[in-house]
């Protein structure tokens, strides 16, 4: 099971996924499409502490490590 932690103004939250699981996945589909419209980046976890940034539009399905969401910063 792969995680897609979700960082905002409240910390964080979590949406867990299983590749095999088309309701998981429609899921996590779902909130990506909806966080990258709002400007919201992703990294997938590379090693202890290591995130390599994904591509826009990228396919959940062809990370097997767990996705982090980098929210758009708004200046002030």
């Amino acid at each position: 099971m792969q995680k897609l932690k979700i960082m905002d103004a409240t910390g964080h939250s979590v949406i867990e996924f299983d590749k095999a699981d088309p309701a998981s996945m429609k899921l996590v589909q779902d909130k990506i499409a909806e966080l990258t419209r709002q400007g919201t980046r992703f990294a997938k976890t590379v090693g202890e502490g290591q995130h390599e940034l994904l591509d826009a539009g990228f396919d959940p399905v062809q990370v097997d490590t767990d996705i982090i969401s980098i929210p758009h910063l708004h200046g002030g």
